[in-house]
């Protein structure tokens, strides 16, 4: 029978790894246990991963709200953060957003969000999606011409950081242009 003794935790709270020892007929064996985790992020703001928005209301409905609140801070007349959020809020509960919570829950999902905010990190955000986006039109353009060139599609993904899905859709998109 192994018991455990230790677990490791990386800096972000993550396990990484646990110590099991076993003694049997006087002999203390030691296991250690590395755990390797694979880390994924989805672009969940508006106007991306629109498929798996598509399959999940509840994350639409999210997508949208957080999108109503940027709107009005940043349209012509920007709302101060408060209005802003009060706004989107009236407008989620008027659209039935996540069946409902947003009006049960109105006075917690306030407070949440306005102890949350930080403008600055927000300013950030902004800055690196926009940063992202440019990455990404790049990535388009490089695996445009690499294809251009007869590179594979797989080769293409590799190099430009692409998922190979992505290139394929490159290439179906070429391909109609060219039909029209």
């Amino acid at each position: 029978m192994w018991t455990h003794i230790i677990s490791y935790i990386d800096a972000y709270g993550i396990l990484c790894g646990c110590i099991f020892i076993s003694k049997q007929n006087d002999i203390i064996r030691c296991l250690f246990a590395n755990i390797h985790l694979l880390h994924h992020s989805i672009n969940i703001n508006k106007n991306h991963s629109q498929e798996l928005q598509k399959t999940c209301k509840a994350l639409y409905d999210y997508s949208e709200f957080i999108a109503r609140i940027r709107q009005n801070m940043e349209g012509e007349k920007p709302l101060p953060f408060q209005n802003a959020v009060n706004e989107a809020m009236d407008y989620a509960i008027e659209h039935n957003f996540l069946e409902g919570y947003f009006k049960e829950e109105r006075a917690k999902i306030m407070n949440s969000i306005l102890t949350q905010f930080d403008k600055e990190t927000y300013e950030n955000g902004i800055r690196n999606e926009g940063f992202d986006e440019g990455k990404q039109e790049k990535a388009i353009e490089a695996a445009c011409k690499m294809l251009a060139d007869g590179m594979s599609p797989e080769l293409v993904a590799k190099y430009v950081d692409l998922p190979e899905e992505k290139v394929k859709e490159i290439i179906s998109e070429k391909a109609q242009n060219k039909s029209l």
